[in-house]
């Protein structure tokens, strides 16, 4: 059972603990936002270009290694399509992951 002459007791006690809690904790995560910001879309920029020079250098390989068979089997022209739109995909995700960073 519930003592229910206590329990506006128990609710102010919560305040008492956590609005300041929260405001502490408000202030700190202030702090570090920006280095956090700043830091997460340096990353994110310079992994997204790694990622994207390998993923290109990759696909150039694989056309120029496909090509022959261009001709004599088309479906081939299909898988570096495909591939080409992993490289353009990863390009919206660094677009998406900028915009993200911003909401930080």
């Amino acid at each position: 059972m519930v003592n229910w002459s206590t329990v506006p007791y128990i609710l102010l006690a919560f305040a008492v603990v956590f609005v300041p809690l929260k405001l502490t904790l408000r202030w700190k995560a202030r702090q570090y936002l920006d280095p956090f910001r700043n830091g997460v879309r340096s990353m994110g920029d310079g992994l997204c270009n790694v990622v994207i020079g390998g993923l290109g250098a990759a696909w150039f390989n694989l056309a120029v290694g496909l090509s022959p068979f261009f001709l004599k089997v088309p479906l081939t022209i299909g898988f570096v399509a495909l591939y080409f739109l992993l490289i353009v995909d990863v390009f919206w995700l660094k677009r998406t992951f900028r915009k993200a960073s911003h909401l930080v």
